[in-house]
């Protein structure tokens, strides 16, 4: 994936691939979540986190992902 944050984190749920958070060009925390979908071969922007993070785990718990 070509983008300007850093250190971003991904997870794999349901046959995706999520890329969450990360550290922008300037070293903020960045909130951004996008996915990965296979059938066009294109990562596709979601809703942001609440609270930005970079370096953070993600993980899964029943149908939400968390990052800590």
């Amino acid at each position: 994936m070509k983008t300007e944050e850093d250190m971003y984190k991904g997870i794999r749920e349901d046959g995706k691939v999520y890329a969450l958070g990360g550290m922008g060009a300037d070293t903020t925390p960045q909130a951004l979540v996008r996915v990965y979908e296979a059938e066009k071969d294109q990562w596709q922007p979601m809703t942001s986190m609440p609270t930005p993070r970079y370096g953070a785990t993600p993980f899964v718990r029943g149908n939400k992902i968390y990052m800590m």
